[in-house]
């Protein structure tokens, strides 16, 4: 179930930093040096949420959104638990309410190649009429000191939608 993130910021907290220095979560920091709070953003033009399982946080999702474009860039995705059904679903809905309740025409997201996410990813956009836009060499650098490149996705919302709706999925059914 999503919630708004501010609504458990210290528990939400706790959990972020149990992944500072896992190996799990690497490609979530991006930067040599890792920041020990996630920032949370009272910020109109940010939507955080998370993904409660059993009322405990699962996970976090953040977009940015440009109201000159309708676009929502800079996201923000990350799983706290080891095969989260509820994080999938949840994640799911959070692309459609990007769609459907905050009026997004169009969601630009990123991963780091090599990111165990990177082939889920890829799933998303090919079956719900995203595509891969193209790669950064040495785009990102992880605390390991190492440089990686990044892939970037887009995808629309006619086409989400409409993929959606052939399928005849939603959040609780998504696989």
């Amino acid at each position: 179930m999503l919630d708004l993130a501010i609504n458990h910021e210290e528990e939400l907290q706790a959990r972020y930093r149990e992944t500072l220095f896992s190996d799990k979560h690497r490609y979530y920091h991006r930067f040599s040096t890792v920041g020990y709070f996630l920032e949370l953003s009272l910020a109109s033009d940010v939507i955080q949420m998370v993904s409660l399982d059993d009322g405990k946080v699962g996970g976090f999702f953040s977009a940015n959104i440009n109201r000159e474009t309708d676009t929502a860039y800079n996201l923000n995705i990350i799983n706290f638990n080891d095969r989260n059904p509820v994080f999938t679903a949840d994640l799911f809905d959070f692309f459609i309410l990007l769609f459907t309740r905050f009026g997004i025409e169009r969601i630009v997201w990123d991963v780091i190649v090599g990111n165990p996410a990177e082939s889920f990813y890829d799933r998303i956009a090919e079956n719900y009429g995203g595509r891969v836009v193209g790669f950064f060499r040495n785009e990102a650098r992880l605390y390991d000191g190492r440089l990686y490149d990044v892939k970037y996705y887009e995808m629309y919302r006619d086409q989400a939608l409409q993929a959606v709706r052939d399928k005849g999925v939603d959040g609780s059914s998504y696989r």
